[in-house]
């Protein structure tokens, strides 16, 4: 039982970062209990069984360099300290579930105490509380400071086991003891009913709440399905090993870029961003940052490790980027020095797919703007920015006494970074303060690589005129009112400007988009099969027509959900026309009272100019115009 738990923990500690903090703690705790015990046999065999599947597993079964596994450790503990902050953005019914949670803690206390009671000796039954208490605040910590359904339900799952763990421990210490049993037995298997019913409880009730898919994985029902699935598998496992090849080769086709494949040739390469499959599934030269993905770089040091490693000379040859948001958080704010980095020390040369490639260049000037401190509610100027620059915001966002008590038992309150532009007025994004530590990229705003695209050749964009940190005003005393900031402006080189074919594969428009007008920041979702272009409404997205071009057809629609009852939008119009002068010629016109997808073919005017607007409205209200376009082909 003993090697079989160190071989658990030496699996689990591999398969996330953050696990290996949570997997050391809980080896500690047992390595302790059997020394203090006098164990001192076992001790030294549940240590070595440890390290030994430790090596294993980080060589043999993963193909790491073993000398790499000290900076695994460092890192995994530095990326733990910061994960609770940067993820999650308490979706799903967090605030019931937390109640609930509370209440299947309460339960659990109760059966450590019991245990304590039963043991053979006090110390003992002690030592093994602790262990039991640590291992239930990991849990709570792990699932209510993400704050989303799937975590919520990890630690009932936890209480179940540990729950199960004290009446194992009761019942071998009534065997092994003269205590009086029967009460002790009674009570304990009572306690643990009640805590296997509200974690089963919690759930069927998530997944009685939860109208997507993800949530559902964790119901009971799936889990039985699971089983079922996992035995025919096993039955005809030949056939399951041939049908997974197929759709390996199935997605590798998928996702092919053999033009950006024809130029890095063979030469080292790393992603920006967190799909690193995509390297892998291309077989090309994946040479990693330290943090290699994003959204894994939470703090400071963390992104400093990877803006040495990107300016250092190991760096790899070519950067591929597409910058996808994560809970609520701006696409720039994770790993935001490796972000500057590139842009210090690679050029844009091509595009594919969505994705941008950037080879090795030199470096670019940078100059402080301002500094200062920034109250909570009060805006900060952003002075008119010239053509090739950006600007960056650092913040040193420091808890109070009562928000670190608070982090550390449930997820920090959100802060909010507003943004006021002329296109889309007043937005913004979920801050989180050990990132802004290392700055944040904020002017002019980027909502995708297209954006990263019309910065770096130099043309006209929307730019902020002023930031602010909002915060609920019940929250603000976890944090001190008083935030220094510095406001830096940093140069970038000037290109010779992208050609279409280029800006066109930057977004699943067919074309270059010259101008993009829209309530919110546009975002590239995958939806069916294939990407298109989020663009709230009312907007219009102005592309510039390929010579030649004379037919147009692709697929407008609006994503799920925006007709839901609690929606005030109940239908969205869709326009396509060719601005002449100061008039309109209209191609096309749709509207759409329910969610989904409509085909479009039309002939382009063959007197129309190179301009083609795409607009999109909605009433008697706008709150929920979520349209969308794919433009699948401009051709002669």
């Amino acid at each position: 039982m003993l090697c079989a738990t160190a071989l658990l923990l030496s699996f689990a500690a591999l398969n996330k970062f953050t696990y290996f903090a949570e997997a050391s703690f809980i080896a500690a705790a047992v390595m302790l209990f059997l020394l203090l015990t006098r164990q001192r046999r076992r001790a030294l065999l549940f240590a070595a069984v440890g390290c030994l599947s430790l090596c294993i597993f980080w060589s043999g079964i993963g193909h790491q360099n073993i000398a790499h596994f000290p900076l695994f450790v460092l890192r995994s503990f530095l990326i733990a300290a910061g994960d609770s902050g940067a993820m999650g953005g308490g979706a799903g019914p967090a605030s019931a579930m937390q109640r609930l949670g509370a209440f299947d803690l309460a339960l659990l206390l109760v059966l450590i105490v019991i245990q304590t009671r039963a043991a053979a000796s006090q110390s003992i039954g002690q030592i093994r509380a602790a262990m039991l208490m640590v291992a239930a605040f990991i849990a709570w910590k792990e699932a209510f400071t993400r704050s989303d359904d799937s975590h919520n339900l990890t630690f009932f799952v936890a209480c179940l086991i540990l729950s199960a763990a004290c009446l194992a421990l009761v019942r071998s210490s009534i065997s092994t003891t003269d205590r009086p049993s029967r009460g002790l037995k009674s009570y304990t298997i009572a306690a643990w009913a009640a805590v296997a019913g509200v974690s089963l409880l919690s759930g069927f009730a998530l997944h009685a709440i939860a109208d997507r898919g993800f949530p559902a994985m964790f119901s009971p029902w799936r889990v039985i399905g699971l089983w079922q699935s996992n035995l025919r598998i096993a039955g005809h496992y030949a056939g399951y090993a041939s049908f997974e090849k197929d759709q390996l080769a199935v997605i590798r086709k998928t996702f092919s870029l053999p033009k950006l494949a024809d130029d890095i040739k063979g030469e080292s390469v790393d992603m920006f961003g967190d799909e690193q499959g995509l390297i892998i599934l291309n077989g090309w030269n994946y040479r990693p940052r330290p943090i290699f993905q994003s959204f894994a770089a939470f703090t400071k040091p963390l992104m400093d490790i990877n803006r040495n490693y990107i300016l250092s000379d190991d760096a790899p040859r070519y950067y591929i980027m597409r910058l996808l948001p994560l809970d609520q958080r701006s696409p720039l704010e994770a790993d935001s020095e490796a972000f500057e980095a590139i842009l210090q020390r690679y050029e844009p040369i091509d595009a594919e797919g969505g994705y941008m490639l950037f080879r090795q260049r030199d470096e670019y000037r940078r100059d402080v703007l301002a500094t200062g401190t920034l109250s909570f509610g009060e805006s900060v100027t952003i002075p008119a920015r010239t053509a090739n620059t950006m600007d960056w915001l650092t913040l040193d966002i420091q808890p109070t006494l009562l928000g670190r008590i608070r982090a550390v038992f449930l997820h920090a309150p959100p802060i909010l970074l507003r943004s006021t532009s002329r296109m889309y007025g007043a937005s913004g994004f979920r801050l989180i303060p050990s990132m802004a530590a290392a700055g944040i990229p904020i002017n002019p705003p980027i909502s995708g690589v297209w954006d990263v695209s019309t910065l770096l050749d130099g043309n006209p964009m929307d730019d902020a005129r002023q930031v602010s940190l909002i915060i609920d005003p019940g929250d603000a005393s976890d944090f001190r009112a008083s935030v220094p900031y510095t406001l830096v402006r940093r140069g970038l080189p000037p290109a010779a400007g992208s050609d279409a074919a280029y800006a066109a594969s930057l977004t699943p428009l067919g074309a270059k988009a010259e101008r993009i007008e829209a309530s919110f920041p546009p975002a590239i979702f995958h939806l069916d099969g294939e990407d298109v272009m989020f663009v709230h409404a009312p907007s219009a997205v102005t592309l510039k027509i390929p010579p030649g071009a004379r037919n147009i057809s692709g697929d407008l629609g609006v994503l799920p959900g925006a007709f839901s009852p609690a929606s005030r939008t109940r239908s969205v119009s869709f326009k396509i026309v060719v601005p002449n002068g100061t008039a309109e010629t209209v191609l096309l016109e749709r509207q759409m009272t329910n969610s989904g997808r409509l085909h479009f073919e039309t002939v382009l005017p063959a007197a129309g100019g190179d301009k083609l607007i795409l607009r999109a409205d909605c009433s008697p209200n706008c709150d929920s115009g979520w349209s969308y376009w794919h433009v699948a082909r401009l051709s002669p």
